[in-house]
């Protein structure tokens, strides 16, 4: 079961306990209008109280564990890693994570491969759509050149993209809801 399943469901019957306590209680206060002796309703009454008391507790505690044990199933972060293949392995290598709000424009974050170094990296992020790009930075300004047709250095997004346009967003992410090994990147 996954976990949003898992919490209606617990939600559904936390509600459920919930109704049946109040609706003891309902039953209690009914019973005090009742005739005979007021020393033994008033006995009856408190006893019922007592136990309904406890309910209210116990289903408060499921509660709060339930909650607990289903945010604690949910990872917070996903690790989203791969390789940059394709590089020359003589300039800088940039890799940056895109969201949907700053594509293109500001990274989410951003790392860099030093000449002849391993281009493994690891981003850490919340379930969502994401973008990772990278470019081999051949004449080491930070910044991938671009040409009256398109970029002049390699460059590849992890969902490979070979339109003749700037890249929309929706055509290079790709849904992210579990840890990823495996996003890598070809340079072109």
């Amino acid at each position: 079961m996954n976990p949003t399943g898992f919490l209606l469901l617990n939600l559904a019957l936390a509600f459920y306990a919930v109704g049946i306590i109040w609706a003891h209680e309902i039953d209690i206060f009914r019973s005090c209008a009742g005739v005979g002796n007021p020393d033994a309703r008033l006995t009856s009454t408190l006893s019922s109280l007592d136990r309904a008391g406890r309910r209210v507790r116990v289903t408060a505690v499921a509660l709060m564990v339930t909650v607990a044990s289903t945010r604690a199933q949910e990872p917070t972060r996903i690790s989203l890693s791969g390789e940059v293949r394709g590089a020359s392995g003589a300039h800088t290598v940039r890799v940056a994570l895109w969201s949907e709000a700053g594509f293109l424009e500001k990274p989410v974050e951003e790392v860099h491969f030093d000449a002849g170094r391993a281009t493994r990296y690891t981003f850490l992020v919340p379930r969502g759509r994401w973008a990772i790009s990278a470019y081999e930075d051949r004449n080491e300004n930070g910044v991938l050149d671009m040409g009256l047709f398109g970029p002049r250095e390699p460059n590849g997004f992890w969902r490979q993209f070979r339109g003749r346009h700037k890249p929309h967003f929706d055509e290079v992410a790709m849904p992210v809801d579990h840890d990823i090994a495996d996003a890598n990147i070809v340079l072109r």
